[in-house]
């Protein structure tokens, strides 16, 4: 009965975000359609750059936008030789509702069935995460990535530190490329989990935690020194023109 219960969840937030995702938004954000027009570039000519139909005279540099979720979709229209952003749009409800049973897991182990359920359900039925299924965005693909790396911590935290802290490192940092505040979150959950270890020595409380982080600083330090020599003088990274308002940051 309790799996059941967890299945019809799943199931449900499956569902609607599957016909969000065929039907589309009524109105498709502007960050949607920069995802989209990135991706595009990316797999029709290799680059980061905004390619495709609806391109606007005067775009945001493209540095401005977080590589992950671009070069995820780029690969997906690359691979499958279409750029139909109904088809993106399905790869990431489906994604996304991978983050209901990943939640459950969590809560599970922090609160119990009940409040595992309750979480799930949340994250299931919320309806922004719903509607976001419409269009190209950030939010279900971060959350899932955020979700499995507590996850990954979980296996580990408690035990000798070693390699295993470098799986949830690399799911932290690609939770960054997609959104870069997350990096935030692998900082403060390194944190929490060194002072959680306090009293086993200083060397052990800080070797797992330093492992996350540079594995996580392994994920994003390419597109950091990609940025960084773009801003450099006499080089544009966008058509309209990087000088107006670039950045050397992974992007928002």
């Amino acid at each position: 009965m309790r799996l059941a219960a967890l299945l019809l969840i799943v199931l449900a937030g499956l569902v609607l975000r599957l016909d969000q995702a065929w039907n589309g938004a009524v109105e498709n954000l502007p960050d949607s359609a920069a995802y989209e027009r990135l991706a595009r570039g990316l797999a029709s000519d290799g680059e980061f750059e905004q390619a495709g139909p609806g391109l606007p005279a005067w775009t945001q540099p493209s540095s401005n936008y977080s590589p992950g979720l671009p070069l995820l979709i780029g690969g997906f229209f690359a691979a499958t030789g279409t750029d139909d952003p109904r088809a993106a749009r399905i790869l990431l409800a489906l994604l996304g509702s991978l983050a209901i049973p990943a939640t459950f897991l969590i809560g599970r182990r922090l609160s119990g069935y009940w409040g595992a359920l309750a979480g799930a359900a949340l994250v299931a039925f919320y309806p922004t995460l719903i509607t976001d299924s419409g269009m190209i965005l950030t939010e279900g693909l971060a959350g899932l990535l955020i979700a499995l790396a507590l996850l990954a911590l979980f296996r580990v935290e408690g035990g000798e530190p070693g390699p295993g802290w470098i799986l949830p490192g690399l799911l932290f940092g690609l939770g960054a490329m997609v959104r870069p505040e997350f990096l935030a979150v692998a900082i403060v959950v390194a944190a929490v989990t060194a002072l959680a270890h306090r009293r086993e020595g200083c060397l052990r409380a800080l070797i797992g935690p330093a492992i996350l982080l540079a594995s996580a600083a392994l994920v994003i330090a390419p597109w950091t020194v990609r940025n960084g020599s773009s801003a450099s003088p006499g080089r544009r990274s966008n058509r309209a023109g990087r000088s107006r308002c670039g950045s050397p940051s992974l992007g928002r």
